[in-house]
């Protein structure tokens, strides 16, 4: 059974010259996750493509009518997986979970309807994954975090704090908040902290100092681009880490400078009207940012410059 689940090209013994669908997925060089279910699903046929290449009319499908023409035996199925590793020509038991095929669709179906707002193709979680690690090396990750990315989003678990920390991390080192890692800290805030809000892209209503703080330095940003089209680095490849960690010691700075380029806009007013809008609940710019607040900063930052890509395209 296992030899058969860990076969990209079994045998059908039903279909001569034909192979079985994937029942696995190589998470990292020596970590699988194998699955199966009690009963046939076409469910089990796409779950192996979500690490690797997502079928987009299958995620289509999924997100606009779930559970479409399918009986209530196929979705109360008991569904298995489980997190094998593979050495010194032992495999090692990592964990076994286990749920309903009704259960990880709805599952699954929240976690594309998150990345579904980040790219118009479904994204391969691996990906998603390889923006968290150094030179984007899947190598270079944390040993458990792939696996237990990869349970969370069928069975609905938290998703682990180091996927905060490390998507962190990584925007600081590279003074950057990439389309994946902004995706990566949406899933985290939803899933762990219900933060529902923050699906919709741009919220201009929240009151987060690190989400307002975030949004503050894409606004200026975008002012320093309006002024100055000859830049090498602009203040987000100067200042990123230092304003998303001890704002205290950079905005009030920035904030000055904005002032003597302000007039050189093509649209002053709406850039003072922006910033004002901004800094509106912001009482004072706090001297440090905690992780969850860092992660907030990230998304602040990623959904304003995003309102400002639209409304070039528009």
């Amino acid at each position: 059974g296992l030899r058969r689940l860990v076969s990209s090209r079994y045998p059908d013994p039903r279909h001569a010259g034909e192979f079985l669908p994937r029942r696995f997925v190589g998470l990292t060089g020596d970590t699988f996750a194998v699955f199966w279910a009690d009963a046939e699903s076409e469910s089990l046929d796409w779950f192996a493509d979500i690490f690797e290449k997502p079928d987009p009319e299958a995620v289509k499908s999924l997100l606009e009518s779930p559970n479409k023409g399918r009986g209530t035996p196929e979705l109360s199925a008991r569904f298995y997986c489980l997190l094998i590793s593979g050495g010194q020509g032992r495999a090692i038991v990592r964990g076994m979970h286990t749920g309903t095929v009704g259960g990880v669709d709805a599952n699954v179906r929240e976690y594309f309807s998150v990345i579904s707002r980040f790219s118009e193709n479904p994204l391969p979680l691996f990906l998603l994954l390889r923006s968290l690690a150094v030179q984007g090396k899947a190598d270079n990750l944390p040993p458990p975090l792939a696996g237990e990315v990869f349970l969370a989003i069928l069975f609905g678990l938290k998703y682990p704090f180091s996927l905060l920390s490390s998507a962190v991390q990584r925007c600081r080192a590279e003074q950057k908040v990439s389309l994946e890692r902004a995706a990566l800290i949406q899933l985290y805030f939803q899933r762990n902290k219900q933060r529902q809000e923050l699906t919709m892209g741009l919220n201009r209503e929240s009151p987060d100092p690190g989400y307002r703080l975030g949004r503050l330095l894409a606004v200026l940003e975008h002012l320093q681009h309006q002024t100055n089209k000859n830049l090498n680095k602009t203040i987000v490849d100067r200042y990123y880490g230092a304003a998303s960690t001890r704002p205290v010691t950079v905005f009030p700075s920035l904030i000055h400078l904005a002032q003597h380029h302000v007039g050189k806009a093509k649209n002053p007013g709406s850039f003072q009207k922006e910033i004002g809008e901004v800094l509106d609940s912001v009482q004072s710019f706090p001297p440090h940012l905690s992780l969850e607040e860092q992660g907030l900063f990230a998304l602040g930052y990623y959904h304003q410059r995003q309102e400002y890509f639209k409304k070039r395209e528009s």
